[in-house]
């Protein structure tokens, strides 16, 4: 009976460490802990009611054991779940991309944001490999990655404003390379219709 207290204290204590990540999770996607990582915490709280229920039929050890193996499919989704939520963030961010980033903030955000970028990649490809190997190595590279990611995106947002103005440059080099085309079209439409007027 005190091994399976200690079980059920180590599970408790793993899944308080990695509460803030669930919440921050959770924030992230609209107030909602994605459905897979709600699906994997019920069946954790199933396993663990029928551990100290009447209908008890196997030995709590076996059933602490499933309970711990949905906590960490839980742990594991919502830091795969974050990373495509963040993947999705550059992915929109970088479509105003444009030579005023490389400016923002003063010139500092655009050497951090690609470093951090890159090892958000080593990292999250490091885990997926570590994956098959061991659990708490890979666990242990996500959330490494997870950490990058805040970064990435507290990045984004903090020169959000800024990374916007980019369609304002690409607007203005669009302007002086068809200046002349864009003043001809206009000044012969406004001809066009003068001398149509003028016809009536």
């Amino acid at each position: 009976m005190k091994d399976d207290n200690n079980q059920i204290g180590a599970l408790l204590h793993n899944y308080a460490i990695f509460r803030p990540i669930f919440m921050a999770v959770k924030k992230r996607n609209g107030n909602k802990l994605p459905v897979a990582v709600l699906n994997e915490i019920r069946a954790l709280n199933d396993h663990l009611a029928r551990c100290f229920g009447q209908q008890c039929q196997t030995p709590l050890s076996n059933g602490i054991s499933k309970a711990e193996g949905h906590l960490y499919r839980a742990m594991l989704d919502t830091l795969k779940y974050h990373h495509m939520m963040v993947e999705d963030l550059m992915r929109r961010s970088e479509k105003l991309f444009g030579y005023h980033w490389f400016k923002v903030g003063g010139g500092e955000f655009w050497p951090s944001y690609s470093e951090k970028k890159r090892l958000n990649f080593e990292l999250f490809k490091s885990a997926k490999e570590a994956e098959s190997a061991g659990k708490d190595d890979a666990l242990q590279k996500y959330v490494e990655a997870f950490e990058v990611q805040a970064q990435i995106t507290q990045l984004l947002e903090q020169y959000s404003s800024e990374l916007k103005l980019s369609w304002c440059e690409k607007l203005g080099r669009w302007l002086k390379v068809n200046a002349g085309w864009f003043l001809w079209t206009v000044f012969g439409a406004v001809i066009s219709a003068m001398v149509c007027k003028f016809m009536e």
